[in-house]
């Protein structure tokens, strides 16, 4: 696909969202950038002027519904038909999963899960108008594509986190099959762990909290030998070029995903072994 038009990037004004913004603006596209900090998402526009591309940009809360219509309204005035829509609302939680209470479900699937399916029912008909071939850029996780027992680099408890992934990966992929016959394709990133502030913006809208600055707290800082979010926004926009769905880096995770593969297998062979000596022949006819 010929990247062309103009990009709606969500969360775009930081981390990966940031990095797949100017990787949009570089390859010509106009790109908005939409951010619940207006300051980091105006921050962005400027970069992207300031080699000529074209840019604007807009506070958004990326979980709400109205904010993201008020944004694809924005967007598609101020640069025209939107075909490149760019999701990157996130965020991190420590806790055992039998100690998750309802709240905290309800606020890593608000910003973890339903973020996206929101940001997708948005701008749907916004890509449908847009009279050329485009598609979503979902940001994921490689929690969306393995599930260790302790998931994070120091060894914390990211059981919440990667369920709410999972549900993406499985949304992701339906999607792209849905829409693959209207020129609009579906690309999942699943990096690992990439150089980003999640563990500040993770505190600071957690339950009780009241949306201002927080320090992190109990949300562990990532490493700075992370991915870095450039990098990571010119790769993912040029595998979206090309077509592909799931953007998995580093390859340092190719043995785990082989053996996650390899334990889905040996439990399908164990089932078909038992059901194979255990189950009755089923007679004609019979249900």
């Amino acid at each position: 696909m010929e990247l062309a038009g103009n990009a709606a990037v969500i969360g775009g004004g930081s981390g990966i969202g940031r990095g797949i913004s100017l990787a949009l603006g570089a390859a010509g596209l106009g790109v908005a950038i939409g951010d619940i900090d207006p300051d980091t998402a105006a921050a962005v526009r400027d970069e992207i002027a300031a080699v000529g591309g074209k840019a604007v940009s807009l506070a958004v809360d990326g979980t709400s519904s109205r904010s993201l219509e008020e944004f694809a309204s924005f967007a598609v005035q101020s640069l025209g038909p939107v075909n490149v829509v760019s999701t990157n609302v996130g965020i991190a939680h420590e806790k055992p999963l039998a100690d998750a209470t309802d709240a905290e479900w309800d606020w890593m699937l608000r910003f973890n899960f339903l973020s996206v399916t929101r940001a997708v029912g948005t701008f749907i008909p916004v890509l449908r108008r847009a009279g050329r071939p485009g598609g979503f850029i979902i940001t994921a996780s490689m929690s969306a594509l393995i599930a260790p027992t302790m998931q994070s680099w120091d060894g914390s408890h990211r059981g919440m986190y990667t369920t709410t992934k999972h549900a993406l990966h499985g949304y992701a992929e339906i999607l792209r099959h849905e829409l693959a016959q209207e020129d609009i394709t579906v690309t999942m990133l699943s990096p690992g762990l990439v150089t980003t502030k999640m563990n500040e913006t993770s505190a600071r809208f957690a339950p009780g909290s009241d949306g201002a600055s927080a320090e992190p707290g109990s949300f562990p800082a990532i490493p700075d030998d992370g991915l870095d979010p450039v990098e990571l926004g010119r790769l993912t926009v040029a595998a979206h070029a090309a077509g592909r769905f799931r953007i998995p880096v580093p390859a340092d995770f190719r043995e785990m995903l082989q053996a996650r593969t390899a334990s889905i297998l040996d439990d399908l062979d164990f089932a078909e072994e038992l059901r194979r000596t255990t189950m009755s022949p089923r007679r004609p006819g019979a249900r």
